[in-house]
């Protein structure tokens, strides 16, 4: 792991594989940046490439401002790093993507990665495409399940919709406000009109159970989407699920020690950087808009038969890749 220091702001780019040809991944902004969370970010997305076969790495930046400086920290951050090559950085949290135009002019990814419709960017309808495929795959169809979202918001909503367009229901959703129990199901509609009215507070208002925030992995479901923040699902929250799978909407949600828990209870956990991984074969063209969906079911299908789970037969397998074009896999693997 090498870390690029900024000249003209307090910033920082870390680069997983060092002297790699390409480094993809996102610029978040705060006030302090971890150096440790960024790690891991930038690690599941090499695990991505090399789970297809691609040779390129992850990255990850942070712009450490206060509120009030980050328009401008953001803005150097971007002129400094537009000059560096095979760099390729998109919006995180505390950015906002008009913000890394600048990158964006010199990024060669397709442009419907981020072309918008509806205010939805191409690579996050891919993303979405991404861990329906994934979660059927490992969990089979969607059409009768009954499903949970941890760190509902927006995407969490567009996640709702695809479920319930396949014939599946949502009977629980969590915000940092709370969790919402309903095993008689609760619409898209009345999901989207809620978060419209009270944002993360729509659970304690909508009609169901109001439940603290750590219910969720208890919620009457089939599968559990989680990704609101990396190591959301721990250890502790493992022996209350009742769900046959997880799945990631974001990077690292689980900790090492959940997945050891979760294989020891029959509970599928599908890996971040098999689900995640649509927009990253685009833009490696590695797949079209139309078969990464696809390759991320075959990837599924290919490890869930492994004597160590998903998660660790997807992991050797990516590994057997990197050792192939680099003296060894990068230490640690993506878990929080």
């Amino acid at each position: 792991m090498k870390m690029r220091k900024l000249t003209t702001t307090d910033a920082f780019v870390l680069l997983d594989l060092e002297d790699g040809p390409v480094h993809v991944g996102t610029v978040r902004s705060a006030p302090k940046i971890l150096q440790s969370g960024a790690e891991m970010l930038a690690r599941s997305v090499t695990y991505s490439f090399a789970a297809f076969g691609i040779e390129a790495g992850g990255a990850s930046a942070g712009v450490n401002a206060a509120p009030e400086d980050r328009a401008a920290a953001v803005a150097a951050f971007a002129a400094e790093v537009a000059g560096w090559d095979g760099i390729r950085l998109d919006a995180g949290k505390g950015v906002d993507a008009a913000d890394l135009a600048e990158l964006q002019a010199a990024d060669p990814r397709p442009a419907v990665l981020t072309d918008a419709v509806d205010g939805i960017t191409g690579a996050e309808r891919l993303t979405l495409a991404g861990i329906v495929a994934a979660a059927t795959a490992a969990a089979g169809a969607l059409s009768g399940a009954r499903v949970a979202i941890e760190g509902f918001g927006p995407a969490g909503l567009a996640l709702a919709r695809a479920v319930e367009a396949a014939g599946g229901g949502v009977t629980a959703v969590a915000t940092g406000a709370g969790t919402l129990l309903a095993p008689d199901g609760i619409s898209a509609d009345t999901l989207a009109a809620g978060w419209d009215a009270h944002g993360e507070g729509l659970v304690k208002q909508l009609e169901g159970t109001q439940k603290p925030g750590w219910a969720i992995w208890g919620a009457p479901a089939d599968i559990v989407f989680t990704g609101s923040k990396a190591g959301a699902l721990t250890h502790e929250g493992v022996p209350h699920l009742g769900a046959r799978a997880v799945v990631p909407t974001g990077p690292v949600p689980v900790t090492t020690k959940a997945v050891a828990a979760m294989l020891r209870s029959g509970v599928i956990y599908v890996p971040d950087f098999l689900a995640l991984a649509a927009p990253l074969l685009v833009g490696a063209e590695a797949a079209s808009v139309d078969d990464a969906p696809g390759r991320i079911t075959e990837a599924v299908g290919r490890h869930a038969g492994h004597p160590d789970g998903l998660l660790l037969g997807a992991c050797a397998a990516s590994e057997d890749f990197l050792r192939t074009w680099r003296p060894a896999p990068p230490f640690g693997r993506p878990l929080a």
